[in-house]
């Protein structure tokens, strides 16, 4: 039994019957997500940088059409282990290259276990003009704009 979605119908892989809706799932989208909750509620915690309680939901959207995995998290756990989860648990029978994530999605970490698991990790990293980015096998004449 499949955890955390992936509905029969909406199989995204190689012939599934869901293919005329979502078509060739290649990539995939994730982002948190907190919903507000009361504090009576177990599941509930409250978050510093949303300055209130409630639970906090990974998504792995394909395309922007079909959700094809969540998970409830703890607001103070890694987004990095939120997003290989969905990479590897989706229950799809997508081929998933590539995976977009934010900011809080991106570190060395999650490069270095994307790249061995075989996937893309593509990162939209807002703070860009502050940071240094470094090209592996090139020296540092090759990229003279990083």
């Amino acid at each position: 039994m499949c955890q955390g979605g992936g509905d029969d119908r909406f199989k995204a892989g190689r012939g599934g019957p869901g293919r005329d809706l979502v078509g060739q799932a290649t990539t995939t989208a994730s982002d948190s997500k907190r919903f507000g909750s009361w504090d009576s509620n177990l599941m509930t915690e409250f978050h510093a940088r949303y300055g209130g309680y409630g639970v906090m939901i990974y998504w792995h959207v394909e395309k922007g059409r079909v959700c094809i995995y969540s998970q409830l998290k703890t607001c103070y756990s890694s987004e990095v282990a939120a997003m290989i989860e969905g990479l590897l648990r989706h229950c799809t029978d997508a081929d998933i290259e590539a995976n977009y994530t934010d900011t809080h999605g991106a570190s060395v970490v999650g490069f270095a276990f994307t790249e061995l698991l075989g996937f893309k990790l593509l990162p939209r990293l807002k703070n860009i003009g502050s940071i240094r980015l470094y090209s592996p096998g090139d020296g540092p004449g090759a990229w003279p704009g990083l």
